[in-house]
């Protein structure tokens, strides 16, 4: 159902891209067992699939759950801004008003 709604939705899945070991991936584990799995991923669009560099499971954060916390490291670009080329600006000839002012 995942990748069918990833499909439909143009996602990209990359909590899978990534080459780690087990205990990095898996994000739950079973109840009453020391068996985890990866059961809940990260949906990024196309656009922004570059960005993500890496995912990973934290398994320190105790908050009453068998899920693991999910992060992702994500390096943004800055695109390089078009400049736009200035008006030339309009200098006016000061002197020539004093002349004619003065020539009347």
């Amino acid at each position: 159902m995942l990748i069918q709604f990833a499909t439909r939705k143009r996602l990209i899945i990359k909590s899978t891209m990534f080459p780690s070991c087990i205990y990095t991936l898996s994000t739950w584990r079973i109840p009453g067992s020391n068996e985890v799995n990866q059961i809940d991923h990260v949906l990024v669009t196309s656009h922004h699939s570059l960005s993500v560099i890496d995912a990973r499971t934290c398994r320190g954060p105790n908050y009453d759950s068998d899920h693991y916390l999910v992060k992702i490291k994500v390096t943004e670009r800055i695109g390089n801004v078009q400049k736009t080329p200035r008006r030339k600006t309009r200098r006016w000839d000061v002197e020539k008003l004093h002349k004619d002012s003065t020539e009347r």
